[in-house]
């Protein structure tokens, strides 16, 4: 079979259409298959869509003539016809790894982002601790808050608790992991910008 016309000639009558019949359906003139047939004309795009559905077929086995494999179609589909989830997983998983192949690197720099509000949030409170502690110390004129006014604070027992308090430990946390995810982001996506240029 070497074109479309015969294709659309032998699926008609395998089906046991006539050319009025066809047309018919696809709501054309009788003339419009027999050209299609004939190969001097060529059926629009909706017409060879609404002519897979009629014999069953897909569009490219229609138009490319390529038979698809049955048995793949089988494969990927389970005993009530929907598609196995292990083989659509798989495919968003290859296509996801191909482009963190090529572009991983851009990925990478989300890891920094997401630090960005850690980041932020350690430094709001420690801020918010230390202002506090400054106040204290002018309050007592010890003068500014430095190591010296800070190891007086911690022979302090009322400040001491300020200071060791879960607020102020979360915050050393949150800038820990802040800092700690940005530096990592940016060191990986610098490691796979110089694996995609290679």
């Amino acid at each position: 079979m070497n074109n479309l016309g015969e294709k659309i000639y032998e699926l008609r009558t395998k089906n046991n259409m006539s050319q009025g019949d066809l047309a018919e359906m696809l709501q054309v003139s009788r003339q419009s298959v027999s050209k299609w047939e004939n190969n001097t004309s060529v059926p629009d795009l909706d017409k060879l869509v609404k002519m897979s559905e009629i014999f069953g077929i897909s569009l490219d086995e229609l138009v490319l003539r390529k038979k698809e494999d049955s048995t793949y179609e089988e494969s990927k589909t389970d005993s009530i016809g929907c598609y196995n989830n292990n083989e659509w997983a798989k495919g968003v998983l290859d296509r996801g790894l191909g482009l963190l192949k090529r572009h991983g690197w851009i990925s990478a720099f989300y890891l920094s982002y997401i630090g960005v509000p850690f980041f932020l949030i350690g430094v709001l409170l420690k801020r918010q601790m230390y202002r506090g502690l400054s106040f204290v110390c002018a309050a007592n004129n010890w003068g500014n808050l430095n190591l010296h006014t800070l190891k007086r604070l911690l022979q302090e027992e009322q400040y001491k608790r300020i200071i060791l308090s879960g607020s102020n430990i979360f915050a050393t946390i949150a800038l820990i992991i802040g800092i700690v995810l940005i530096i990592a982001g940016i060191l990986l996506a610098l490691k796979l910008r110089k694996k995609a240029k290679i």
